[in-house]
Formats: C-alpha cells, structure tokens, sequence
C-alpha cells in the first residue's frame, strides 16, 4: 500500500543512492517493498525526507551518536548548528486502541477455548466507543473564534481487562448451549 508512486520511489532512490551504503540501500528497499504497511510505509517517510535533504544540504545517513543510530545528520541544512533528524511515523494500529481489544478478545477466546474446544473459532468481539467534540484553543485566535471543534473516538477496551466469576459463569453457559442461539452480550 505504497504512498508514492513506484516511479517516484525509484527516481528518489537513484537521486539518494549516493548518499547510503549498499547495504543501507539494500536495507530500506527491502522495507519498501515489505508487504506490510506498518514497515513499508514508515520506510517511504524515511527516503522522502532523506531525499529532501539531500537536495539542499550535505548528508550522512544512520551516523552513531553512542549507541543511537538516527537516519541522518546534516551539517549544513542549518547555517549555525547541524541537525540530527530521526524520522518517525505513527501507526493506526496504536491510535485505535487495537492492541487493547486484542488483548480483551484473547483473554475472552483463551477461556471460551478451555471451556468448549473450538469455540473460540466462532467468537467475534465488537467493542463499545464512546466520541463527541471537544472545544480546541486555536494557536492564534480569529477575531471571536478562540477555539475550534475537534472529534474523538475511544474504543471502551480496558488494558488491565480480567475475566471475573461472573463473567465465566455466563460464558460457559452460554458455551454450553451450541449452537448458540444468540449473540453473547
């Protein structure tokens, strides 16, 4: 699920090659073209903006500053220090609280596994939310516009979830009925 192009990708890396080592290249081509978005996409970030770079100051990629490896310094891309530029990308996956009802789910599917063989097979979660707008304070205000209306959204999963007594007691029995009849709430 490329963002640019695979023309563009292919022209910036041949403009920035000469700023990587083979095996630097060789390392962020094999992340670009990762079929999974959460290494591919954060790698496309890292050539663009190394490639940006590189159009206006000089370059060194992945320098070491102790035990710390950034993507780049530049010594020159501003005119009274250099810049050190890690490039970082933030996923869906941890803004969605996905690995929160992951968790609850296979707590849920381990015990329904143990009570019914199987049964997890058949068990799907959904999960709860609760959203709204909240007021924003505008960085510069508008004349009578001080602030702005923003949208949020929190998935009701709970990271310290724990299976009670009495969810168990319902659970087997709503286990101990198959095929169940109705949803499991």
């Amino acid at each position: 699920m490329p963002i640019l192009s695979r023309r563009r990708l292919q022209s910036m890396l041949d403009e920035f090659g000469p700023w990587l080592t083979k095996p630097q290249a060789a390392h962020l081509v094999s992340r670009l073209d990762h079929r999974n978005p959460d290494s591919s996409i954060p790698a496309e970030y890292e050539l663009l903006v190394g490639w940006a770079v590189s159009q206006v100051a000089d370059l060194k990629a992945e320098p070491r500053y102790g035990r710390r490896k950034p993507d780049f310094e530049s010594s020159d891309l501003f005119p009274d220090r250099p810049a050190v530029i890690e490039v970082v990308t933030l996923s869906d996956e941890g803004l969605s609280d996905e690995s929160l009802m992951q968790r609850t789910a296979n707590i849920i599917n381990q015990f329904a596994a143990r009570v019914r063989r199987n049964a997890s097979r058949n068990l799907h979660c959904t999960f709860h939310d609760r959203s709204g707008y909240r007021r924003v304070p505008l960085r510069e205000p508008l004349g009578p516009f001080t602030h702005r209306s923003q949208y949020w959204r929190q998935r009701l999963a709970s990271n310290n979830f724990e299976l009670t007594h009495q969810h168990e007691a319902k659970l087997r029995a709503w286990l101990a009925k198959w095929p169940p009849s109705s949803p499991f709430t």
